[in-house]
């Protein structure tokens, strides 16, 4: 178990979604005592959320650390408290299992208490690459989100304008909000320039678009980004709404997405009744302490 001063607070700069260094989502994660009264000040924490400049930092606060029960929030730079987080609860939880030197499992979880959303379970577990190469299993926080269903929709009339081309969808629905496109090729949706203003007069939430994977041996069932104010680099919550469709389309329950930002991410999905359990893999980038 790391140990810290008593007044100092323990830093994480976690790669959520990613296989090393310059991939996924990158999180800040503190890691606050019960005593630390920091944790429910929310002007200190946009501070510092600010200051840091990652689209998530995650603030923990340890109620039991035999029993894995922590408190956590999220914030984005954009001094927005964040309701539920995907890759900040993959960052987290990749943060204290190396912290404290804990191995969660679905039997014995993290229980991360938030603040709008209920109790969330994360856990660690060991996933197939699906890859061609040899490389074997890996290790991946899993944690679950309801299974989000997709609805057919007319495509709206600036849509193509706003993903930067003319060749019509295969499929234009909506979820949760979200418009999710499916394109033809995994190639479409790499080299996609998209059009901001277009897109949000599409769309005033964000908007996913996806295809199937032309090579599923280079370890990923299917492909997708995503798009708002800007691109964000992986998705997780996303990923609830594309896995029950690519389910159905490819006729499996166990899958891997990747989110073809310019950083990139793995997403590990399986769907189980009304939840999908999601999963990635993190890395740290920077450890420290903050005073």
């Amino acid at each position: 178990m790391s140990q810290a001063h008593p007044s100092r607070v323990p830093l994480y700069r976690v790669n959520a979604f990613a296989r090393g260094l310059g991939e996924g989502n990158p999180c800040v994660v503190l890691l606050f005592e019960r005593a630390q009264a920091r944790f429910d000040n929310d002007e200190w924490l946009m501070q510092f959320a600010r200051e840091m400049d990652v689209p998530a930092t995650a603030y923990v606060r340890i109620l039991d650390v035999a029993e894995a029960r922590f408190e956590i929030r999220w914030f984005a730079p954009s001094d927005e408290e964040i309701e539920l987080c995907g890759h900040g609860t993959v960052a987290a939880a990749h943060a204290l299992t190396e912290h404290y030197g804990i191995t969660p499992t679905r039997q014995r979880p993290l229980w991360l208490a938030t603040r709008n959303y209920g109790t969330v379970e994360a856990w660690l577990n060991e996933v197939d690459n699906n890859n061609d190469d040899g490389s074997g299993a890996r290790s991946v926080v899993e944690f679950a989100f309801p299974s989000l269903a997709t609805e057919p929709v007319d495509e709206p009339p600036t849509l193509r304008a706003g993903l930067g081309g003319e060749t019509p969808p295969q499929f234009v629905g909506r979820c949760d909000g979200k418009l999710l496109v499916e394109v033809a090729t995994e190639a479409e949706v790499r080299g996609m320039v998209p059009a901001v203003p277009s897109l949000l007069e599409a769309n005033r939430y964000p908007s996913i678009v996806t295809a199937r994977a032309e090579e599923p041996s280079r370890g990923y069932d299917f492909v997708s980004r995503v798009f708002y104010l800007r691109e964000d680099p992986v998705t997780g919550s996303a990923h609830a709404g594309l896995a029950p469709y690519w389910a159905e389309k490819l006729g499996k329950r166990t899958l891997v997405g990747y989110q073809a930002s310019a950083r990139g991410g793995f997403v590990h999905m399986h769907l189980e009744d009304a939840r999908v359990i999601l999963g990635g893999p993190a890395a740290t980038v920077v450890r420290g302490n903050l005073g």
